[in-house]
C-alpha cells in the first residue's frame, strides 16, 4: 500500500512539474541550438586574422588569395551538369557546365519545414505601422529605469537591431522580434481605399479585375528585415534606427504620462524585406529548382533556362542581360559589365525570361494554370501566344513545330483549306483557324465603296479593329520623290483588290425568314432584338456601344473574338446588306464555313397570354437585324473611292511584268493582253491577263478591267490577304513572310537593321512627331511612341530584341533610305498592327523563344494521357470561347482569420454516402496557427446571391448596403457560398449548408472565376426580367436560369452522350434564357473535349459501365422487394407491385418530381423557370455516380439549385425518414435506391409498358390498336 502511495504521490509531483520541465528542456535545446549556431557562425567567418581563441592566428581569408587559394581555399566553385544538356559550338555540341550556384548560394534554398516557400525572399520594400503605445504602459519600460537605447528598444517593441547588417554592414537589420510585441504586430500601412457606394461594391463584385485580390505580404516585422526609413527619414546605420525608435518611444510616454488629448502615432517604418540577387532564393521554388519541383537543380541546372556563359566565375563574363537601362549603369558602374559579343547565348533579361520555356513545353497551352500550379506559369508567354493566335501572325509567317516527325517547337500554321487538302502531303498539317472572315461572298455583304475605305483604312470606320494598315505606312519616305510611287501606286492596288473580290463573288442563297410571324412595328423589332442580342450570347465575342457595362466583366487583357457592332448599321444600308445580316445570324456557315460563330439556333418564339394562348409569333433573327441595322452612332462616311488612272494602272501592270517577262515582252502584254496558246507556261496571276489568240494577233487592246483584275490579284498575294482571309484563287497560297521556327535563334548578322537608328534619332522621327494622325487620316500614320531607352539601347547594340520591337511597332521603317535601289514590289510589306507596348512584349516572348533547338527527349515536356487531354481540350474552349458562357472554375478566396471565427458547420441530415470524407491531415493543416495567432483557408465557390440578383454585402453592423450609401471596402462582411467542400477552422465544410459569412479584413488574396462572362453580367438582369413576371422568383437561383457551369462536368455528363450533343445540341432545362448554340466542331474536336471534362474529374472515358443497369442487380433487387411485399402483406391488405413500378408511383406522385420535371410526354403546368429537365432522358445523359450525389441531396452538388431533397433521410425516424409507405415500401435508402434504378433503367421500364408482340398479333390478326397496349399492370402504376 506505501509502495502505492509513493507511486501516486510521484505522479502527482510529476504533473505539477510538467510544465517546469518541459520548459527546462526546451531551453537546454534551444541553448545547445544557439551553440550550434555559434560554433557554425564561427566556423563559416572568414577574415583574414582569427582571434576566436583569444590569440590572433592565420585566418581564412588568406586562403582565398591567389596562390594560396590552392591550399584548401574554403571558396569552391560547384559545377552542375547532367550528360543529357548540351549547348551548340556550332561544330559539336558541348555538355554545359554550370558554376552559377558558386555565386547564387541560396537560389535552392526554402524555408524549415516547406520545400517552396523561399528561405531569402527577393527583396521588396514594404511600409509598416509600429504603434509606440499600448495598453498598460505605465508598466512599459522608460528611460530612467536605467535602459540602454537598444534594449528600450527590445523591452518597448519586442525589437531586436542587429550589430552588423547581412549584406551592408551599416544595414539595420532585425535581428530578433519577439512574439506578441508591437513589432510581431506591426500592419502593412498603405494608403485608406476610398470609399465606394452600395452600387459599386456589388456591381464590381463578380468582375475579374475586382474578384482578384493579390496575396498580401504577411503582417508583423520578420527578423532579417531592414530598416530603410523612420517616418520618412532615411536610417544611415543601426545607431541611428535605434535612437529613433527609441526616440519616439519616449516621446509617447511623455504625452500619455501628461494625458495630451491626442494620442500619439504609429511610427511609419520603411522596410527591405528579402535580399538582392545573388543572395535570394529562387522565387519559384515549386516550380525550378526545388527539390520537389518539375526542374530540379540536379537535373536542369541554370543555363538551360535563362541561357548565359555558365562555366564563367566573373560577374561580367557570365553574360547576364540587364532589364532596365537603371540596370545597366549600376552593372557597369559596380561590376564592370558589358554586353559580350563574343558569347551567341547571353542571359534572357527579366521581361523576356519566359521565353525559354518554349525549349521543352512546345504545347503552350500546357503552361496555363493547373491543378499543381494554380499560379500561371509563364502569363506573358501565354498572353503572346494568344495575340499571335488572335491577330494570325502565323497566316503570313510560318511557324512550323516539326521538322520531318521530330518536333521543335510550337506550331502555329494555318489549318489547310478544303480545296488544297490533297496538295499538302505532310503528316502533321496545321490545325489554326485563320482570324479573318471568308471572302468568297463579299459582293452580297458590302459595296466596292466601302471595301475601298476599309482596305485603305481599317480604322477608319473601326478604330479597334484587329485588321492591320497596310497602305498609308509612309513615314519613313521622308523625300517627296521617295513617295511619289506609293502615292500613284497604292490607289491602283485597292481598287484591283475591291475589282477582284468582286469578279469573284460566289453564288450565295440567303434565307428568309419564316412565314406566320406577327406584323410589328420597326420600333418593336429594334427593342425585341436589342433584348435578344444582351441575353443570347452575344456579347460574349462582340462589344456594343449600347452595352458598355460588359466590359467590366472581362478578363484584364481579354481580346474580343468578334468585331464591335455599334455602328454596322452604317456598313449595311441596303436591302442587300439587310438579307445578308439575316443569313449570316441565322446559319453563319453558309457565309462561311469554317467560321467560329456559332448557329445560335433561333427559331421563331411565341407570345402566349396568361391562359397560355399563342397570340403573336416573332422572328427573333429578323428582330436582331432590326436592331443592329439601327446602331449607328459614327456619323461614318467611307472616303471617296478615286477613278483608275490608266497610266497608272499600266505603270503598275508593267512593274509586276517586268518580274516575270523580258521588258520587251512585259511591254507587248501590258498593250495587247498574253495569248491563250501560253497558258500552260505562265504563273497563276498571269493568267488573268490572258486573251484569245485572235485578239492577240489582231492586236486588240486589253481591257482595264483585266488589268485591274491583274493588280486586284498580284497585290492580294503580295499583302497576305489570303493569310488572314479565305480568297478564291488562293486556296493553295504559301505563307509570304519570313518563317518564325527559328527566329529566336537566328544570327544577328542575319538581321537587316539597315539606318533604323538614324530614322529614329534623325529627320524622320521629327517630322512624323507632330502629324497629329488619330489612324483615320488619309495622310501617312506615325509611330504612337519613340522606343524607350532600353529598345533604343538594343538598336544600337544590334540586338535582336531592339529589331524585333521596332519591327512590331514601325515594320517599314527599316526601308528609310534603302528604296533607292528597290523596285516597287521590292519594298517592305509587312502592315501595321495596333499592337500597345504591352503586347509587343508579350509576342516578343513567345517570338524569342522560337529557337527550333527541342532539348533531348528526357527533357522535353510529355504529359501524361490525363494532361495531355486536359491541355488539347484547353484549347478547343479557348477557341470557340465556351468560358464566355460557362463557368470553368469558380472564385478562390485564401484566409487568414482568428481561431474559432467559423467553428464547426451546422448540417442538416444526409445520406451517409453523401457526405465529403475530409483526411485527418487535412483537418489538422487548417486548425493550425500561424506565427500571428491566424488560420489559414482556401474556399473555392462564389459570392451568394440575394434576391435582386446582386452579391450579398453587409455593412460592419450587419446590415445589407443601402442603395447609394457609400462604405469603406475593408469593414465589409461577404456573404459566400461553397461550391467544393473545405476544410475551414480545424472542421470540414460541406457544399449546400448555410453559406459562410467572410470579413473583408480576412481575404488575403481571391482569384476570379475562369469563365462565366455572360452568366455573371445576366444575373440581375434576368432576375429584373423574371420579377416583372413572377414578383416571388428567387434571385438565390438565377445561375439555374443562365448556362450552366461546367464545374464537374466530368463527373456528371456521359461521355459519349456530351461527344453527340457537343454536336448536335438539343434543348434540356427549359428554365434557361438561352440555348446552347450549335459550334462549328468536328468530331474530333467534341471527342477531345469530351475527354478534357472526363479528364478534369478524373473519371472514366470514353464508357464506363453501370453496375445499376446489369439485369443480375435489378433481378436480385427486385426479388428482395418481392420478399418484402409478401412479409408486410396481409389476407385484408395484399400488397401488389414491382420495385420500378412502386418508384414510378413515387415518380408521378404530385408531391414529387412530377412537380416540374418533364417526363417523356408529360409536360408540368409551371412556368419555364420551374420547370426541370426530362427523366426520361437521364439514363443516356447522366453518370450513375453524379446522379445518386444529385438525388440525394442536390444542394450538396450545385448550392443554388431550386430542387429539393426528395426523399429525407433521418437515422432517428421511422423507415430512416423516408416517404409515404404507400408509394414505395421500404427505408428511405431502399427508396432512393429504388428511384435512382428506375431513372438509369427509364428506357427499359419504358419499353416494357410498350410492347411490340400485341401490335404484330394484331396486324396477324387484321384487327386495329392504337399502338398503346400494354400487358396488365400488376406493379401498382
Amino acid at each position: 500500500a506505501l509502495s502505492d502511495h509513493r507511486v501516486a504521490l510521484h505522479d502527482i509531483l510529476k504533473r505539477l512539474t510538467a510544465d517546469e520541465d518541459a520548459l527546462r528542456k526546451a531551453l537546454t535545446d534551444n541553448r545547445a541550438e544557439l551553440a550550434r549556431l555559434e560554433a557554425t557562425v564561427a566556423e563559416r567567418r572568414s577574415t583574414y586574422i582569427n582571434r576566436d581563441h583569444g590569440f590572433p592566428l592565420p585566418g581564412k581569408k588568406l586562403l582565398e588569395m591567389p596562390i594560396f587559394d590552392a591550399f584548401n581555399s574554403p571558396l569552391k566553385i560547384d559545377n552542375l551538369w547532367n550528360e543529357g544538356l548540351t549547348q551548340d559550338y556550332n561544330f559539336r555540341e558541348v555538355r554545359r557546365f554550370d558554376r552559377c550556384t558558386t555565386c547564387h548560394r541560396g537560389i535552392q534554398k526554402s524555408e524549415p519545414g516547406s520545400a517552396d516557400r523561399p528561405a531569402y525572399p527577393t527583396s521588396l520594400t514594404l511600409l509598416f505601422s509600429l504603434k509606440t503605445i499600448t495598453d498598460g504602459d505605465e508598466e512599459e519600460p522608460a528611460h530612467d529605469a536605467g535602459l540602454s537605447a537598444a534594449e528600450l528598444v527590445e523591452q518597448a517593441y519586442g525589437l531586436r537591431i542587429a550589430v552588423e547588417g547581412l549584406i551592408d554592414p551599416s544595414d539595420a537589420t532585425v535581428s530578433y522580434v519577439r512574439s506578441g510585441s508591437l513589432a510581431a504586430q506591426a500592419e502593412l500601412a498603405s494608403e485608406p481605399p476610398s470609399t465606394k457606394t452600395s452600387g459599386q461594391i456589388l456591381g464590381e463584385l463578380l468582375c475579374p479585375t475586382s474578384a482578384k485580390q493579390p496575396p498580401e505580404a504577411p503582417a508583423g516585422l520578420r527578423m532579417g528585415d531592414v530598416v530603410v526609413e523612420v517616418d520618412d527619414e532615411p536610417v544611415e546605420d543601426q545607431m541611428q534606427a535605434v535612437s529613433r525608435l527609441a526616440d519616439a518611444w519616449s516621446k509617447a510616454k511623455r504625452l500619455n504620462t501628461e494625458g495630451e488629448e491626442d494620442e500619439p502615432g504609429p511610427l511609419v517604418l520603411t522596410v527591405r524585406r528579402g535580399l538582392p540577387g545573388p543572395y535570394a532564393s529562387h522565387p519559384r521554388l515549386d516550380l525550378y529548382v526545388g527539390s520537389l519541383s518539375p526542374h530540379k537543380m540536379s537535373e536542369f541546372a541554370c543555363t538551360v533556362c535563362h541561357e548565359g556563359q555558365g562555366s564563367a566565375t566573373d560577374f561580367k563574363w557570365a553574360s547576364h542581360t540587364p532589364d532596365t537601362e537603371a540596370e545597366r549603369n549600376e552593372w557597369r558602374e559596380k561590376y564592370g559589365w558589358f554586353d559580350n559579343h563574343d558569347w551567341l547565348y547571353p542571359m534572357y533579361p527579366q521581361r523576356f525570361v519566359e521565353s525559354a520555356c518554349l525549349k521543352c513545353h512546345h504545347d503552350v497551352a500546357g503552361l496555363l494554370p493547373n491543378e499543381r500550379f494554380p499560379d500561371a506559369s509563364a502569363p506573358k508567354l501565354i498572353r503572346g501566344y494568344n495575340l499571335v493566335r488572335m491577330y494570325g501572325c502565323f497566316g503570313c509567317h510560318d511557324i512550323n513545330g516539326f521538322e520531318g516527325d521530330k518536333r521543335i517547337g510550337p506550331d502555329m500554321r494555318v489549318e489547310p483549306n478544303a480545296l488544297a487538302v490533297g496538295q499538302n502531303g505532310g503528316d502533321h498539317p496545321g490545325q489554326l483557324r485563320t482570324p479573318g472572315p471568308s471572302l468568297r461572298f463579299i459582293g452580297h455583304k458590302t459595296g466596292g465603296d466601302f471595301l475601298y475605305d476599309w482596305i485603305h483604312n481599317p480604322r477608319h470606320f473601326r478604330p479597334d479593329t484587329r485588321m492591320p494598315r497596310a497602305f498609308g505606312l509612309w513615314n519613313h519616305l521622308v523625300r517627296e520623290r521617295d513617295r511619289r510611287a506609293v502615292q500613284d501606286f497604292e490607289p491602283v492596288e485597292i481598287q484591283g483588290i475591291v475589282a477582284y473580290l468582286e469578279d469573284r463573288t460566289g453564288d450565295f442563297s440567303v434565307l428568309e425568314s419564316p412565314g406566320g410571324i406577327a406584323e410589328t412595328t420597326p420600333a418593336e423589332k429594334a427593342e425585341r432584338g436589342k433584348i435578344l442580342f444582351q441575353t443570347r450570347g452575344c456579347l460574349v465575342c462582340h462589344d456594343h456601344n449600347d452595352f458598355p457595362d460588359v466590359a467590366a466583366f472581362r478578363d484584364e487583357g481579354e481580346i474580343v473574338e468578334g468585331p464591335d457592332l455599334s455602328a454596322i448599321g452604317d456598313v449595311l444600308k441596303d436591302e442587300q446588306g439587310r438579307k445578308w445580316l439575316y443569313t449570316w445570324i441565322k446559319r453563319p456557315t453558309l457565309y462561311d464555313s469554317r467560321t467560329v460563330m456559332p448557329d445560335m439556333d433561333l427559331t421563331p418564339i411565341e407570345e402566349k397570354d396568361e391562359q397560355g394562348n399563342v397570340i403573336a409569333v416573332t422572328d427573333p433573327v429578323d428582330d436582331m437585324v432590326e436592331y443592329l441595322l439601327q446602331s449607328s452612332s459614327t456619323g461614318y462616311q467611307p472616303v471617296d473611292s478615286p477613278a483608275v488612272e490608266p497610266r497608272q494602272l499600266d505603270d503598275l501592270v508593267l512593274e509586276h511584268l517586268r518580274d516575270a517577262f523580258h521588258e520587251v515582252k512585259a511591254r507587248e502584254y501590258l498593250q495587247k493582253g498574253i495569248p491563250e496558246r501560253l497558258r500552260a507556261s505562265l504563273k497563276t496571276a498571269e493568267t488573268e491577263l490572258i486573251v484569245a489568240d485572235a485578239d492577240f494577233d489582231n492586236e486588240t487592246p486589253i481591257a482595264q478591267d483585266q488589268k485591274l483584275q491583274y493588280i486586284g490579284r498580284k497585290s492580294i498575294l503580295k499583302y497576305g490577304c489570303c493569310g488572314c482571309h479565305d480568297v478564291p484563287g488562293f486556296e493553295d497560297a504559301t505563307p509570304i513572310g519570313a518563317g518564325l521556327a527559328d527566329w529566336g535563334g537566328k544570327d544577328t548578322d542575319q538581321l537587316a537593321f539597315e539606318h533604323i537608328v538614324e530614322y529614329l534619332q534623325g529627320e524622320a522621327r521629327t517630322s512624323v512627331a507632330d502629324n497629329g494622325d488619330d489612324g483615320t487620316s488619309d495622310q501617312a500614320r506615325g509611330p504612337r511612341e519613340t522606343p524607350t531607352d532600353y529598345y533604343m539601347r538594343q538598336l544600337l547594340a544590334g540586338n535582336r530584341i531592339g529589331f524585333l520591337y521596332q519591327k512590331l511597332t514601325e515594320p517599314r521603317s527599316y526601308d528609310y533610305h534603302k528604296i533607292e535601289n528597290k523596285g516597287y514590289n521590292e519594298r517592305l510589306r509587312m502592315p501595321q498592327f495596333p499592337f500597345t507596348a504591352d503586347q509587343r512584349e508579350a509576342i516578343m516572348t513567345l517570338v524569342l523563344g522560337l529557337v527550333a533547338k527541342p532539348l533531348t527527349e528526357k527533357y522535353v515536356y510529355q504529359p501524361d494521357p490525363r494532361r495531355k487531354a486536359i491541355v488539347e481540350g484547353r484549347v478547343l474552349l479557348d477557341k470557340y470561347r465556351c468560358g464566355g458562357c460557362h463557368i470553368l472554375r469558380p472564385e478562390q478566396w485564401r484566409l487568414s482569420f482568428p481561431p474559432d471565427s467559423f467553428g464547426e458547420q451546422r448540417r442538416k441530415p444526409n445520406f451517409p454516402f453523401a457526405a465529403h470524407s475530409f483526411t485527418n491531415e487535412q483537418l489538422e493543416t487548417s486548425a493550425a496557427v500561424d506565427q500571428l495567432g491566424m488560420r489559414q483557408a482556401t474556399l473555392e465557390g462564389m459570392p451568394l446571391i440575394g434576391d435582386d440578383g446582386r452579391p450579398m454585402v453587409f455593412d460592419d453592423y450587419g446590415d445589407e448596403l443601402f442603395e447609394d450609401e457609400e462604405y469603406d471596402p475593408r469593414l465589409l462582411e461577404y456573404a459566400f457560398q461553397l461550391w467544393e467542400p473545405a476544410a475551414l477552422d480545424g472542421y470540414g465544410y460541406e457544399v449546400g449548408e448555410s453559406p459562410l459569412s467572410v470579413m473583408a479584413g480576412w481575404i488575403t488574396s481571391k482569384e476570379p472565376a475562369d469563365g462565366g462572362l455572360l452568366a455573371k453580367y445576366l444575373l440581375p438582369r434576368v432576375v429584373e426580367t423574371e420579377k416583372d413576371v413572377n414578383p416571388n422568383a428567387r434571385g438565390s437561383q438565377a445561375w439555374g436560369w443562365l448556362p450552366p457551369p461546367l464545374v464537374g462536368l466530368g463527373t456528371k455528363a456521359r461521355a459519349d452522350w456530351l461527344h453527340d450533343y457537343l454536336l448536335d445540341p438539343e434543348p434540356i432545362r427549359p428554365a434557361v434564357v438561352l440555348r446552347m448554340p450549335r459550334f462549328n466542331l468536328s468530331s474530333d474536336e467534341a471527342t477531345t473535349l469530351a475527354k478534357y471534362f472526363a479528364a478534369m474529374d478524373r473519371v472514366g472515358y470514353p464508357h464506363e459501365f453501370a453496375p445499376e443497369r446489369r439485369s443480375t442487380h435489378l433481378a436480385d433487387a427486385e426479388a428482395q422487394y418481392q420478399r418484402r411485399l409478401k412479409e408486410l402483406s396481409t389476407p385484408e391488405t395484399p400488397l401488389n407491385g414491382t420495385r420500378l413500378g412502386d418508384a414510378m408511383r413515387l415518380v408521378t406522385d404530385k408531391n414529387y418530381c412530377v412537380t416540374c420535371h418533364i417526363i417523356g410526354d408529360f409536360d408540368p403546368q409551371t412556368s419555364d423557370r420551374a420547370k426541370g429537365p426530362d427523366l426520361a432522358a437521364i439514363h443516356k445523359r447522366i453518370r450513375p455516380d453524379f446522379l445518386r450525389r444529385w438525388f440525394a441531396k442536390p444542394v450538396s452538388v450545385r448550392p443554388y439549385t431550386g430542387m429539393p431533397m426528395n426523399i429525407p433521410y433521418d437515422a432517428n425516424l421511422d423507415h430512416l425518414g423516408g416517404v409515404d409507405q404507400k408509394l414505395y415500401h421500404g427505408t428511405s435508402v431502399e427508396q432512393f435506391e429504388a428511384t435512382v434504378d428506375l431513372l438509369l433503367n427509364f428506357d427499359e421500364y419504358a419499353k416494357s409498358h410498350n410492347l411490340v408482340t400485341p401490335l404484330v398479333k394484331a396486324a396477324a390478326s387484321g384487327t386495329t390498336t392504337d399502338g398503346d397496349e400494354s400487358p396488365p399492370a400488376n406493379d401498382g402504376s
